[in-house]
């Protein structure tokens, strides 16, 4: 059984906010597995820092981590959610679609703001000292260099100049930024996940 450490959470204090309102979560870098664990990697990241100490490789034999989702087929904001909720950690997810949130989410104790999420809402988490897991629905878009289509999951962990600064579980990759403005024009599907109560 995981067991959470006394929270570790930190606030956004001076020491992680500078002058012009910049922001820098002191978020530890996780490498998802080889499979396809982006949101296991963005998410133990985000565990990391509240106090759990578990590793991708546990999150990979969760309960609610089915074999294809690890081969293929990636794992959805909603069982993501799931996942954070049966650790004990409240979430909130930003998400239009029903279909990707699923009712059991809510059902289970989510919180799901049926809309479409942008930059505000991150920065809403991020002044609040919490990271975000956000889903970059097309890399070729948000990464420069990157020739593969897809969606993948990072985790936000500040803001420096208005950019957004993130971690990226992939170890192949090694980027704190997405191209100038992505940001300003994004819109997927973020999760906020809160220390526990």
């Amino acid at each position: 059984m995981l067991q959470i450490a006394p929270n570790r959470s930190r606030p956004v204090t001076a020491k992680n906010r500078s002058r012009k309102g910049d922001i820098l979560l002191p978020l530890p870098h996780v490498h998802q597995g080889y499979n396809a664990g982006c949101g296991l990697g963005a998410m133990c990241m985000v565990f990391n820092f509240h106090g759990l100490d578990v590793t991708v490789a546990e999150l990979e034999r969760h309960p609610l981590v089915l074999p294809r989702m690890l081969r293929k087929d990636g794992i959805g904001p909603g069982r993501l959610g799931r996942i954070a909720l049966s650790l004990g950690f409240p979430v909130q997810i930003v998400d239009p679609s029903a279909r990707d949130v699923g009712k059991l989410f809510v059902r289970e104790g989510g919180d799901w703001v049926a809309e479409a999420p942008n930059k505000s809402h991150i920065l809403h988490w991020l002044h609040r000292g919490v990271p975000v897991v956000a889903c970059i629905p097309d890399k070729t878009l948000a990464f420069e260099g990157c020739k593969h289509h897809g969606s993948h999951w990072i985790t936000l962990r500040g803001v420096e100049s208005g950019e957004l600064i993130l971690r990226d579980p992939a170890p192949w990759r090694s980027v704190e930024r997405c191209k100038p403005g992505y940001w300003d024009i994004w819109s997927c599907t973020m999760l906020a996940i809160q220390p526990p109560r």
